[in-house]
């Protein structure tokens, strides 16, 4: 609700413009599969969007089973189905695919863990079939850079969400602090970096020698930046100070989402911060 997945408006809002070129590199009545898809928020997203065939699935029996009452409860059962199991093992249809997504979860994964999961995947493409992947790259600060002023803006517009403190007309409540507090500690206890096996972002390059074995990377697009954060802090303000937060989160989730795609889509890729990007592949091994 709060972090990565958040909820289905401000989804729209923040990764619309990537979810409609998911669902452009589909054939029209397609069949679209996601590996790892937790929740199911994403699959959910793109038949809101369109998709009319999309499969998520994910090994943890609890992810599925929230997916499928969601999809249920939101109107597109029909259209979003979930299944637990590992969609590398060779369970899965081969060729059935018009589409498939890894969409946030190979940085997870160990250097072999990434290499099976790749190599598993053109089995699972039609003919021509689009494999895509969205995944964070690190950009290392550059000595004697400067943060550039849309990076300068999302930081003010971040910390907005918390002014007013000194005065009193920012409180934290009980709930919010405590909201605070699990999301500040949700990699602890479990080594080495929490519940998943590591959250480190891709290098520069580093992805692409991965892919390289085998697709061929058609189009890459750098997708956000920290739009997301900026849109948790409002949505944790909105624990304390409900009313006066409702009213401008649709303004305030629009504005990042704009200033974030003028960040990532400058001349050169913002230094020192995780830039969201997503590789349109097609595979070039043979079935």
């Amino acid at each position: 609700r709060f972090c990565w997945v958040q909820n289905p408006s401000m989804q729209r809002i923040l990764r619309g413009h990537y979810l409609r070129e998911i669902i452009s590199a589909t054939r029209p009545g397609g069949r679209i599969l996601e590996l790892g898809c937790g929740t199911g928020w994403l699959c959910m997203l793109l038949a809101k969007l369109g998709a009319l065939d999309v499969i998520g699935v994910d090994f943890a029996q609890a992810q599925i089973d929230i997916a499928n009452q969601v999809a249920k409860e939101s109107g597109v059962g029909d259209r979003a189905t979930f299944l637990c199991m590992d969609g590398t093992s060779g369970q899965l249809d081969v060729g059935h695919f018009d589409t498939v997504i890894v969409h946030g979860f190979l940085h997870h994964l160990t250097v072999t863990e990434i290499e099976s999961t790749l190599a598993s995947i053109p089995k699972l493409l039609a003919q021509n079939g689009a494999f895509i992947v969205f995944e964070p790259i690190q950009r290392q600060m550059i000595p004697g850079s400067k943060t550039s002023k849309w990076q300068a803006l999302l930081l003010q517009l971040m910390h907005a969400a918390n002014r007013g403190r000194t005065l009193g007309v920012r409180k934290f409540s009980a709930v919010e602090l405590d909201t605070r507090k699990k999301i500040a500690h949700r990699t602890v206890g479990v080594p080495p970096h929490g519940p998943s096996p590591k959250e480190m972002p891709f290098d520069v390059g580093e992805l692409e020698g991965y892919l390289a074995k085998y697709f061929l990377v058609e189009k890459r697009t750098r997708c956000m930046s920290i739009s997301h954060l900026v849109v948790q802090e409002w949505l944790l303000r909105e624990i304390s100070h409900p009313r006066s937060t409702r009213v401008a989160l649709p303004i305030v989730a629009r504005a990042p989402a704009w200033m974030d795609q003028r960040l990532v889509n400058g001349r050169l890729a913002p230094p020192g911060v995780w830039t969201f990007d997503m590789f349109l592949c097609r595979s070039i091994v043979p079935i």
